[in-house]
This record gives structure tokens, C-alpha cells and sequence, in this order.
């Protein structure tokens, strides 16, 4: 048995795609993929108790310098946020409407995803003298991170975490990848690669719906006014934290934001502390609500969606405590 460097050929695969590594030794007896982890010593990998037989040495990796391509599949995926320079962006690309691309070296990594209104790169150096491997690695180590539309800094910094990397049995073409990122110079930029992961979840969503707006008027003359509390629920799918802004479009206009923690296939409730207003009138009211979705498996944003519009805008003798 022996575990070849990381050496990848365009193969077509079923899978995703997200920056993790793991390393994995051929067994030339059989065809199938073997699962290593383990140190990295100088005459190869020390592979983990029960993952290998006892006392089977392990080859040194591939030569320094040698080219690399990823495997192609249908489970790619690349999620990631960038600020700074033209703006704040979050995307995420599937292979399953984007195209992926795969070069480098043992040394250094870049991964390309594009679809028909954006694209997105980012490529992972080890320190010199090394090569990408499980772990992590940071400032001040040696490494590098690159991503589109980096800037100029004095001061860069990055942490970038390969958590699994898997060969096929050729040893020659690299079938699965994991990895997390998160880099600032000029422009910042984070998120996770995925390279044929097994039946990936689809994209968190959250559609918010205001369900009650209800007020009550303060009657002691030194607390005039009106205090109005805002309530909803998020139906989720997936997990993602959820950032709400909103309006109720009364007269005069009402602004509420709120903070949702979404579980995979939940509906989850929230509301706001009382806002004071000057006056209020029941009847039905319009409003809209914007906000993100944040995904924490895909590490990225997305938008989250509206229900109804409309509600019901109601007196009552007093708010009900939060």
C-alpha cells in the first residue's frame, strides 16, 4: 500500500464540492477508494488505528511541483462572502448550474467557480518546503490565500482549514475535498469549498411572515404615547442564522429588525421588543422585510423570502411580555 501526493486528473465523478482534506492510501488489490488519517512523517503518512493494518509502510508523496487537476462531479459546491472594494457579495456555486475548475500543485490549490452572472476563486498555498495537507494554517506560518479581487495591504492576514482530502484508487486523481477559508487584505473573503460530497443539502432558505402587530396607548400623562410590538415566524430549510429588516408600512412607517436561529424543516417564531410610537391607527397594514440568510454549511447569505404582506394592525390593553 502506498499514499500518492496529491496529484488530480479530470475524471467525471458524482459529488460536491467543499474545502476539506483527508487523506486516503490505494490498495492495489482492489479498485475502491481506502480512507487514511494520520500524521504526516517524512517517509509518508501515519495512518490512524484501524484504518490500515498494523505495520504497512507508506510511500512518499508525489514529486514537489507536479500538476494537478481536480475530479469533475455533479456535487460541487462553493460558497463564499467578500466586502470591500466593489461591495459586499455572497454567492454560492453548484455544479449543478455552475462550472468548476481545478489546477495547481502539491504546493498550491486553486479552485474556479463560474455561472452565467458571476464567478469565484480562491487558491490555498502551503509554507514553503511543504505541501497541502489535513490541518490548519494561518498568518505568520508561511502560507498564502488568494481570492478574487484581493487588494493591497500592509498587513494581510488569512486562516484556511483543509479538513479531508480523498484519492482514487489510480492515485492520481483527487476525488473529494473539503476546506474553509477566510482571508483580509484590501477586500476580505470566506467561505468553504466541497469536492464531490455525497448527497449535499440543498441551500438554507427562510420565508418570514408577519403575523401580529398590536398596540396599546400609555395612559399616564408622563408616559403619553403608544408602544407597538411586532411578531412572525420563519418556516426554515436548513440550518442558518437569520437576519431580519423590516417595515411596516403604517402612518407614520414602523422600522423592527430581529435575529433567527433556523433548524432544517422548522417554523420559528419571533417578535420584538415594544417600539414607541407617537400614534398608530388598527386596521391593515402592508409591509415588507429584507435580510440574510446565513448558511452555515455552505458559508454564505442568501435572501430571504416574504409571505402574505399584508397584516392586521389591533389595539389591545396591554403587550404581551417578550
Amino acid at each position: 500500500m502506498r499514499l500518492p501526493f496529491p496529484i488530480l486528473r479530470t475524471s467525471a465523478l458524482a459529488g460536491a464540492l467543499v474545502v476539506t482534506l483527508v487523506a486516503t492510501g490505494v490498495d492495489h488489490s482492489s479498485t475502491e477508494s481506502v480512507w487514511l488519517s494520520g500524521a504526516q512523517t517524512a517517509s509518508g503518512y501515519t495512518a490512524a488505528a484501524g484504518q490500515v493494518g498494523a505495520g504497512q509502510g507508506l510511500a512518499a508523496a508525489a514529486p514537489v511541483g507536479t500538476v494537478i487537476e481536480a475530479a469533475a462531479g455533479a456535487g460541487h459546491a462553493f460558497g463564499w462572502q467578500t466586502a470591500g472594494g466593489k461591495g459586499s457579495t455572497s454567492r454560492l456555486w453548484r455544479s449543478a448550474d455552475a462550472s468548476f475548475s481545478f489546477t495547481g500543485t502539491p504546493e498550491a490549490l486553486t479552485v474556479s467557480a463560474a455561472d452565467s452572472t458571476s464567478s469565484g476563486q480562491v487558491t490555498f498555498t502551503a509554507p514553503s518546503g511543504r505541501v497541502l495537507e489535513p490541518g490548519t494554517f494561518a498568518t505568520g506560518d508561511g502560507s498564502a490565500l488568494g481570492w478574487s479581487d484581493k487588494g493591497t495591504c500592509s498587513s494581510e492576514t488569512h486562516t484556511f482549514t483543509i479538513t479531508s482530502l480523498i484519492w482514487a484508487a489510480d492515485g492520481t486523481t483527487l476525488t473529494g475535498l473539503d476546506a474553509t477559508f477566510a482571508g483580509s487584505c484590501g477586500t476580505s473573503a470566506k467561505g468553504r469549498v466541497l469536492i464531490n460530497v455525497a448527497s449535499p443539502p440543498a441551500p438554507a432558505t427562510a420565508t418570514v411572515t408577519v403575523t401580529s402587530v398590536r398596540y396599546t396607548k400609555l395612559g399616564l400623562p408622563q408616559r403619553a404615547g403608544t408602544k407597538l410590538a411586532v411578531s412572525g415566524r420563519v418556516e426554515c430549510g436548513g440550518a442558518a442564522r437569520v437576519t431580519l429588516t423590516g417595515r411596516l408600512l403604517t402612518s407614520p412607517p414602523v422600522a423592527f429588525t430581529a435575529t433567527v436561529v433556523c433548524a432544517p424543516g422548522k417554523t420559528v417564531l419571533w417578535s420584538v421588543n415594544p417600539i414607541s410610537v407617537r400614534q398608530i391607527k388598527s386596521g391593515t397594514a402592508g409591509y415588507w422585510v429584507s435580510g440574510s440568510v446565513f448558511d452555515s454549511y455552505y458559508q454564505y447569505a442568501g435572501d430571504v423570502l416574504t409571505k402574505d404582506k399584508t397584516v392586521t394592525v389591533r389595539a389591545v390593553a396591554a403587550l404581551p411580555r417578550k
